[in-house]
């Protein structure tokens, strides 16, 4: 899985937090690692007219799975920025557990265990 992180303008997206958000992705998609292809994380910063209150944070995040028919997106508004990722990538987890597990879909499908078929 591989996780590719944007950010806009106001946002400082230094290699240091870009490597925090892999982790908070990874961590959070574990289960699921090998049944994504790649995880995109947008961060920007809402202008005054977009943002409700102190919510001037956002966190779009994208998982794009083999065997789906659409992407998987969430968006998370915060009045942090650490807020907006851990909260994106906590939806984002729920999303892709019920989109994988719903009966029908090719992806929902676990590898056959065919172990009993091997020569000894």
């Amino acid at each position: 899985m591989r996780v590719l992180v944007d950010a806009d303008d106001h946002v400082d997206s230094s290699g240091d937090l870009a490597a925090r958000i892999e982790g908070v992705v990874e961590g959070s998609l574990e289960p699921y690692a090998d049944r994504i292809a790649r995880v995109n994380v947008r961060l920007s910063q809402l202008s005054r007219q977009e943002a409700a209150g102190d919510q001037d944070m956002r966190c779009r995040m994208e998982a794009l799975a083999p065997g789906l028919a659409q992407t998987i997106a969430v968006v998370h508004d915060g009045l942090t920025l650490t807020e907006a990722i851990h909260a994106a990538a906590a939806k984002l987890e729920q999303a892709v557990r019920q989109a994988l597990t719903r009966p029908g879909t090719a992806a929902s499908a676990e590898p056959a265990d065919l172990g009993h078929l091997r020569r000894s």
